[in-house]
């Protein structure tokens, strides 16, 4: 079984969560999914800011915490969020818009 947290050398007691990303171009959608096993649901938090989303829990005393970067066509408005067995999962709508402006070349 792979370990889902990774120690900092300086700060023994913070661990980084690993998050795992799936984008499902069939359905448009982000699927995220973190491994939090020992953590019960009211010990987690997940957050958006601008950056992407945070997600910030405790297990043991010990705090677990990172910062996942969404791509730039998830709908921010359709996070839906469950966790069940450890794990949290988040998925997020993609939207199909093209990025790019096309230019005339004179």
């Amino acid at each position: 079984m792979r370990e889902f947290v990774n120690l900092r050398p300086n700060h023994p007691s913070d661990c980084n969560i690993s998050v795992d990303t799936i984008v499902d171009g069939k359905s448009n959608e982000n699927r995220m999914a973190a491994e939090l096993p020992g953590v019960e649901k009211e010990d987690v938090d997940v957050v958006l800011e601008d950056e992407g989303v945070m997600i910030d829990a405790t297990r043991d005393q010990i705090k677990l915490h990172t910062i996942v970067a969404l791509p730039q066509n998830a709908n921010r408005d359709s996070i839906r969020t469950s966790y069940r067995n450890g794990v949290l999962e988040m998925v997020f709508n993609i939207e199909n818009k093209l990025g790019g402006k096309t230019v005339r070349v004179d």
